[in-house]
C-alpha cells in the first residue's frame, strides 16, 4: 500500500512538472510584440508593431536582425526628401517581414540587401526621389 501511494505521488509530481514545462514553452513561443512609436534600429528578432505615424530626417527603420516582423498597421513613415535615406533598410537579415507601411518622401522607400526568405507586403510607397523599392543580392523573397 505504501509503495502504491509513493508511485501515485511521483506520477502526480511528474505530470505537474510536464504541465509547468509546457506552459513555460508556450509562453516563450508566444512572446508579445514590441510596441514602437518612433524610428529605430532593430537589432533583435521579434515582432514590432508601430502605433503612430513617424517623421524623420534619415533612415526610419534599419533592420539588422533576422526573424523580424515589422507591422506598421497602416501608419506612415515620412522622410524629408533630402539625402540618401531609406524608409525601411533591411541588410544581411533573413526571414524579415515588413508589412502595412505607408512610406513617403525618402530616396528609397524599402531597401532589401543580402536578405533572403523575406516578405514585403501590403505597403504603399510614394513620392520617393529615386526608387520605391530595391532588392539587391537577396533570394527567395
Amino acid at each position: 500500500m505504501v509503495q502504491f501511494e509513493r508511485e501515485r505521488e511521483e506520477g502526480v509530481a511528474m505530470r505537474l512538472f510536464f504541465l509547468v514545462l509546457a506552459l513555460f514553452l508556450m509562453n516563450a513561443a508566444c512572446a508579445a510584440a514590441e510596441n514602437i512609436t518612433s524610428c529605430m534600429n532593430i537589432t533583435q528578432n521579434g515582432t514590432y508593431d508601430l502605433l503612430n505615424d513617424v517623421n524623420t530626417t534619415g533612415h526610419c527603420f534599419h533592420i539588422t536582425a533576422g526573424n523580424v516582423t515589422l507591422d506598421c498597421h497602416g501608419f506612415s513613415l515620412t522622410g524629408d526628401r533630402s539625402g540618401y535615406d531609406y524608409g525601411i533598410y533591411i541588410v544581411g537579415s533573413d526571414n524579415v517581414t515588413a508589412k502595412n507601411c505607408t512610406v513617403v518622401d525618402f530616396r528609397i522607400g524599402i531597401y532589401l540587401s543580402s536578405s533572403d526568405n523575406s516578405s514585403i507586403t501590403d505597403n504603399d510607397i510614394t513620392n520617393t526621389t529615386w526608387v520605391s523599392m530595391a532588392l539587391v543580392g537577396s533570394e527567395w523573397n
